[in-house]
């Protein structure tokens, strides 16, 4: 997926609405950008939970490693009961108050994959280069915890007095009392089990409510200079499941068939059409499918005022989320990549001067 700004990802109307944020990374200037060679990452995370009357209606944002709750940051909270059926969960193998070292993007490159079971119609790439480096389920979370430099471990210790609560840093007695604490509250991380994104982070959150769950993988954070950090210090990973009614699901996540996609009229041929309601093909040129979908309107960002603003400045102007299909177990070899980055620089830039 290709895309800047605000994009509906699940939504089931008058009962919750989700919307993610995505930004191309550091490195990419708006000629690469044009050209198609930038990767864009969901950076943020918006949630708003409807309900008839006003006093159940809550909002979340996820962004770098904090969860905001109604404006308020909850994320040294590992279960939170909004109402009833509507809970959120820390469900990750750590906790939202770990400090992980770096990590080299590269290491956590397949970290998007999730088995088909239990997924409702995701639209996520299966592969990535075919010289890409590989991580298995059972590598990840070693690799998410090497240091990138020695002095990282430093600073992690540095910081773990404040993360445990300790105001005085440098006061040994309350430093001492800070890690005693943090080494309880990973005791108790350690036994448990770990969410569907285990394999990439030890800090994950479930939301569950009687429409549907969401599951939250925070990723990272990366290497200096890879993220655009004003934005966040973290990507997330999303998976929803236990959709009740799965014909209402608006986004991406199911925008093959609720009309969201739409077939890019540059790059496909006048006969070939998408209908709402069917799966996107493979082809026409080969294995792969390019779809498009908008921007949200401003009007109805959930994203605090603020928030945007930040978010905009630091990545630019909207651009409409361009994505392929690709086949199950295809590796995305140089001619692959040669169409991706054709067509994404030959589509019609659909970026404004208007922030979401």
């Amino acid at each position: 997926m290709h895309g800047v700004g605000v994009f509906d990802y699940a939504t089931i109307p008058g009962v919750i609405r989700t919307q993610v944020y995505m930004c191309p990374t550091a490195r990419c200037n708006p000629e690469m950008l044009a050209a198609g060679d930038c990767l864009t990452y969901i950076q943020a995370i918006a949630v708003q939970l409807g309900d008839p009357h006003p006093s159940k209606r809550h909002s979340l944002v996820f962004r770098n490693n904090w969860m905001k709750v109604d404006y308020v940051d909850r994320h040294d909270e590992p279960n939170i009961t909004l109402s009833a059926g509507v809970v959120i969960n820390a469900s990750g193998i750590g906790a939202a108050t770990e400090r992980p070292a770096r990590v080299n993007h590269e290491a956590l490159a397949d970290c998007h994959v999730l088995s088909a079971v239990g997924q409702v119609g995701q639209l996520i790439p299966k592969s990535k280069r075919a010289t890409s480096a590989k991580l298995s389920v059972s590598q990840a979370p070693a690799l998410q915890m090497r240091a990138l430099n020695d002095g990282q471990g430093q600073d992690q210790r540095n910081q773990d007095g404040a993360a445990g609560g300790c105001k005085d840093p440098g006061n040994w007695q309350c430093e001492e009392a800070a890690r005693r604490k943090n080494e309880g509250q990973q005791r108790k991380a350690n036994l448990r089990e770990g969410g569907v994104w285990k394999g990439c982070t030890r800090n994950e959150w479930t939301l569950a409510t009687p429409a549907l769950s969401l599951d939250v993988g925070v990723i990272g954070p990366f290497e200096q200079g890879f993220l655009r950090e004003l934005v966040s210090n973290r990507t997330f990973n999303l998976n929803v499941r236990d959709v009740k009614d799965v014909d209402h699901l608006e986004g991406i996540i199911n925008g093959d068939k609720n009309g969201l996609f739409k077939l890019d009229p540059n790059y496909n041929d006048a006969e070939n059409t998408l209908q709402p309601g069917q799966p996107v093909p493979y082809g026409p040129h080969g294995h792969v499918l390019e779809v498009t979908a908008p921007n949200v309107a401003p009007e109805d960002v959930l994203f605090p005022t603020d928030n945007i603003a930040q978010m905009n400045a630091a990545c630019g102007h909207s651009q409409s989320l361009r994505a392929i299909r690709v086949a199950d177990g295809t590796l995305a070899n140089d001619d692959l990549i040669r169409g991706w980055k054709k067509w994404k620089s030959s589509s019609p830039s659909q970026a404004s001067k208007d922030k979401p």
